[in-house]
């Protein structure tokens, strides 16, 4: 047992374990501004290479252009069955109806995003603002009544709002926007590059600001920061009950507490300057500046729950419970101070066969959920390093 141990240690700290993985393969372009999936197939829109298609979950990808005429894409969205990519060009907006085996243009210009909105489709303009479509993008008409500032990005629906977002901050509309009513107080850090809805709260990523959140329909703002900075916040997505946040120098964060703490995961990653987040039912995707895209497991991302933000006297790992499991048991886990933690699962052999933690967290107290059900039944050797701390323990899984 002894020796068992030493060698999973030894292994915890040589091997070189990253849970972000680079997905390029038969995409040109290193920007990637845009991820969304419709089915089988997933997209990416590469900053001037235009549309590539994947139907293996980003294993290989191929270009699906035909019809575009502005390769240099900005926004990329699947809106019931139907792909609309935005450029900065003229005819900006593009639509196919056949996974990007052949595209239309629409008209417009300068677009940065698209929504789904009671029945409406609308485009958000960098310069002027909302457009809105009654007809699949055939046509359409601006919608900027009390719309100011110009810089505009992100456009969610919450709770049967419309929010915008841009250089004068947070707008708003409860009519399918045909007024918009600004929507700043408290919000102080100026331009806003992303919105996300999260358990009946808004929140706001901004420039050199972090996050923002409001929990009365953005009608206050109060800095959700803690754990972050004052970063630069691209690009915000919800997942379950998870907030993924990514940043223009610093990667991605998470939160599991609905936006009062976060701590970033970057290992792996091939660009710590993030614009684009998505996720499917496998996968939460990145998409950066300069290193293309990169994707991690769902199950590493929800199975680390926080218990408490109290800081411990020691760190400790506990004995799974229940045990012996099937499949699904948990681990404890108490980390006196903020650095990277491992948390590695071995079978009796000392191969790896499960990586549960792999990044930086903060000091606390945290459950770990283990499903095994991939696994056959044996005996498993769970390790938690955190460079000054290595610790050991042993569970059965029986099936």
């Amino acid at each position: 047992m002894k020796s068992l141990i030493i060698i999973l240690e030894f292994l915890i700290i040589s091997s070189s374990i990253s849970q972000w993985q680079q997905i390029n393969s038969g995409i040109s372009g290193t920007v990637v501004r845009g991820i969304t999936s419709n089915g089988q197939y997933l997209f990416a829109a590469s900053d001037g290479y235009g549309v590539y298609r994947s139907t293996n979950q980003g294993n290989n990808w191929v270009m699906v252009n035909s019809g575009i005429t502005n390769n240099s894409l900005w926004a990329l969205r699947e809106i019931s069955g139907i792909l609309f990519a935005g450029s900065f060009s003229p005819n900006s907006v593009s639509r196919s109806s056949n996974n990007g085996d052949n595209w239309t243009n629409l008209g417009l210009s300068s677009i940065r995003n698209f929504i789904s909105h009671n029945n409406y489709i609308y485009a958000v303009d960098w310069s002027s603002g909302v457009y809105r479509s009654t007809n699949s993008g055939n046509t359409w008409i601006s919608v900027n009544s009390g719309i100011s500032g110009g810089g505009f990005w992100p456009i969610i629906s919450a709770n049967g709002i419309l929010y915008v977002g841009g250089a004068s901050g947070v707008f708003k509309s409860t009519n399918n926007g045909d007024n918009w009513v600004n929507s700043n107080s408290g919000l102080n850090a100026g331009n806003v590059y992303s919105l996300a809805e999260l358990s009946g709260d808004i929140f706001a990523g901004t420039l050199y600001g972090g996050v923002y959140r409001s929990t009365n329909s953005g009608n206050n703002w109060s800095v959700s920061n803690t754990g972050m900075g004052n970063l630069t916040v691209y690009a915000l997505y919800k997942t379950g009950s998870i907030l993924a946040a990514g940043t223009s120098t610093n990667g991605v964060y998470f939160s599991y507490d609905n936006g009062s703490t976060w701590s970033f995961s970057n290992q792996g990653l091939t660009s710590t300057n993030v614009t684009e987040l998505y996720c499917d039912n496998n996968y939460i995707y990145a998409g950066t500046l300069g290193g293309g895209i990169c994707r991690r497991p769902l199950t590493e991302v929800m199975s680390i729950v926080p218990v408490s933000n109290e800081v411990p006297e020691n760190f400790s790992l506990s004995q799974n419970y229940p045990n012996p499991f099937n499949p699904v048991t948990n681990i404890g886990l108490k980390i006196k101070e903020p650095g990277f933690v491992s948390l590695v699962v071995f079978d009796a052999a000392g191969r790896q066969a499960a990586i549960l933690i792999n990044e930086v967290l903060k000091a606390g107290i945290y459950n770990v959920d283990f499903n095994a059900a991939d696994l056959p039944s044996g005996i498993y050797f769970y390790s938690l390093n955190t460079g000054g701390f290595k610790d050991t323990k042993k569970m059965i899984l029986v099936k």
